[in-house]
């Protein structure tokens, strides 16, 4: 008599293989804004955990000011740590509607998963925008004063994709004391280095490419009068194309230098609480960029 065996294989990329569980799990934060009213916070985040199977995915949570992450409480996806979202970004329209966008697999493998997302939490609605694939042929529209602010497009090119970056650090640097303009030993842009080089991890490249160019996160016509002393530069490098950020925290204002030639100076207030996120990230141990709010 034979025996037949049935085996049921299903596709890896939809299998949780949890070795470890929520409490061992890294988050990192990508977005975070308050409700007008401050009483509730939207976060796009990443997580990784899983233990030596592994999983790293994308996700949107909504929960009231004060309380805690909740990782596995997304609102994107009936298997929470699916990666099947990504580009996820938060806005508020007003204090009782939400706006997520995000992009999302099309496998027919995330077909049901993908049908689940929470469309209203704490009396508040949520509305999801899916952005849409751009055709091949199509070239993203660059919005000309962003272009202008960088100083080209390579620079843009380089800006919006980190990950492919040769050169991704930060720096901490003196804006009190500055000599030549040039870089020097010792020196970044004629200002004195306190400490760094520091390596830019992945989640940080994610939320720098997403301010930097993005046309929003800038007061065009705004001119101030504080006097520009910058704490934080960036050096990104690809084969062609050195930029350096330069970023004063006490007047919200950055220089960005292309091959060492001044491209632009722009106001960052709207987006003040998202460069403070990362520049906290990346120097832990530094008193002064920890003491900012």
């Amino acid at each position: 008599m034979g025996l037949t065996l049935y085996l049921s294989v299903l596709p890896l990329g939809c299998i949780d293989f949890s070795g470890g569980g929520p409490d061992t799990d890294k988050i990192e934060i990508i977005g975070e804004e308050k409700s007008p009213n401050g009483k509730f916070i939207a976060t796009s985040f990443s997580c990784s955990g899983g233990g030596a199977a592994g999983y790293f995915y994308f996700n949107a949570s909504l929960r009231k000011a004060g309380e805690k992450l909740d990782q596995r409480d997304g609102l994107l996806g009936k298997h929470k740590t699916w990666k099947a979202f990504a580009n996820i970004e938060v806005k508020w329209i007003d204090d009782e509607n939400l706006e997520v966008s995000y992009s999302q697999s099309n496998s027919p493998d995330y077909k049901e998963n993908n049908a689940v997302k929470v469309e209203s939490k704490h009396g508040i609605k949520i509305h999801h925008n899916i952005r849409k694939k751009a055709k091949k042929a199509e070239a993203p529209k660059i919005d000309k004063r962003i272009m202008a602010l960088l100083g080209g497009k390579s620079v843009y090119a380089l800006i919006a994709n980190l990950s492919k970056a040769k050169t991704c650090e930060a720096y901490r640097i003196d804006g009190y004391s500055r000599g030549a303009k040039e870089d020097k030993r010792g020196k970044m842009r004629g200002y004195p280095i306190i400490s760094g080089p520091t390596p830019i991890d992945d989640a940080s490249k994610v939320s720098l490419s997403n301010v930097i160019i993005d046309p929003n996160t800038y007061l065009w016509d705004v001119a101030k009068s504080c006097e520009f002393l910058p704490g934080i530069a960036l050096r990104l490098t690809d084969t062609n194309v050195q930029v350096d950020v330069l970023i004063c925290f006490s007047c919200d204002e950055l220089e960005i230098y292309t091959n060492g030639k001044l491209a632009g100076h722009e106001d960052f207030d709207p987006r003040r609480s998202d460069l403070l996120r990362v520049a906290k990230k990346l120097f832990l141990k530094d008193e002064k960029i920890q003491a900012l709010k």
